[in-house]
């Protein structure tokens, strides 16, 4: 009893980390929203969005994104690679909580990032386009990870004990 009661303060105490779109977050269970001209593309390892490209100018924002539900209280880890020709703030790379945006980048950039969601949060990741010209903005992102909070792992250790207790 002793040693199964460590093992699961260890496993509460070591967030497990898993890797790629797999599981709840499986390339099919998100939904890609793309008007006319823009690209999305996701299989278990790379999602890429690219926004559209005109040749007139279109003043409304345009935006290309993938969205999904969370799928527990975890953190989503992930590198990304935006790239652009269109003038600072003209195109930009965001994620989305629960309808709230944040721009990531307006510029060529790469890096990683951690988003703390709970569960069923209305997650999203995009492009949009000011104006729609100077070519077409892209995100790609590699290496998500999603990793449970502490309380969800001390959750999934709890059958555990009670079988020992048996």
């Amino acid at each position: 009893m002793k040693r199964l009661a460590i093992l699961a303060a260890f496993a509460c105490a070591t967030p497990a980390s898993f890797a790629d779109f797999d599981g709840p977050y499986a390339p099919e269970n998100w939904t890609l929203v793309n008007p006319a001209d823009s690209l999305g593309t996701l299989d278990v390892s790379t999602m890429y969005i690219q926004g559209i490209n005109s040749s007139f100018y279109t003043p409304a924002p345009y935006t290309a994104y993938y969205g999904i539900k969370a799928a527990a209280d975890q953190t989503l880890t992930l590198d990304y690679n935006f790239g652009t020709n269109a003038f600072p703030n003209g195109d930009w790379f965001y994620y989305e909580v629960n309808g709230s945006k944040t721009v990531v980048t307006n510029s060529p950039a790469s890096g990683s990032l951690s988003i703390p969601v709970s569960f069923n949060d209305d997650v999203a990741f995009g492009v949009e386009s000011a104006d729609n010209l100077f070519g077409a903005a892209y995100v790609t992102i590699t290496n998500f990870a999603y990793v449970p909070e502490p309380g969800t792992l001390m959750l999934l250790t709890l059958p555990l004990l009670a079988l020992r207790r048996r």
